[in-house]
């Protein structure tokens, strides 16, 4: 969904260290990386960025771009969460770096002034663009009145009682 795991920012809130799985959402997100080599996720290039997948307070890990969790890897998530498991569970120095990280991050980007300043900010984007902001997938663009509409049309009404979208 893109949508970030309200129970991930909890953990990051509460200094832990935390698995998560390399997806398009989370390529901001500095992390090691498991896929055999234990080392950072390279840094994001934001201007590479579609502007709509964008996001002013979107981590980059500071300065530093020291990582804060441990990235799996989708096609080998079985193994990947496995080894990530096992080297936290064995490795209390890098839990305890990825939590001060990962709360430092929490502070930086998520908490709930961050959140107003991204809502304030799409909203503006929105209210200043000349047709609204446009879902990038047509299925997405309707106004959720088609399956009454269909429904009405297979009863033989020809009248629109919703007004048209």
């Amino acid at each position: 969904s893109g949508e970030t795991s309200a129970s991930w920012l909890r953990c990051l809130a509460g200094g832990r260290a935390t698995i998560v799985t390399d997806l398009h959402h989370t390529i901001d997100v500095p992390a090691l990386v498991t896929r055999g080599t234990w080392t950072p996720s390279p840094p994001v290039q934001l201007d590479k960025i579609a502007p709509i997948e964008k996001n002013a307070s979107a981590a980059t890990g500071g300065p530093s771009g020291l990582p804060l969790c441990v990235s799996i890897d989708i096609m080998d998530e079985e193994n990947s969460l496995q080894v990530a498991m096992e080297r936290l569970a064995r490795d209390r120095a890098l839990r305890r770096d990825l939590g001060n990280r990962a709360k430092s991050f929490w502070a930086a980007h998520h908490t709930l002034k961050h959140m107003q300043a991204d809502y304030l900010r799409v909203i503006s984007l929105a209210l200043d663009s000349p047709t609204g902001v446009t879902p990038p997938l047509p299925h997405l663009r309707p106004d959720g009145l088609e399956t009454a509409r269909d429904i009405l049309k297979d009863m033989g009404m020809s009248v629109d009682i919703f007004g048209s979208s």
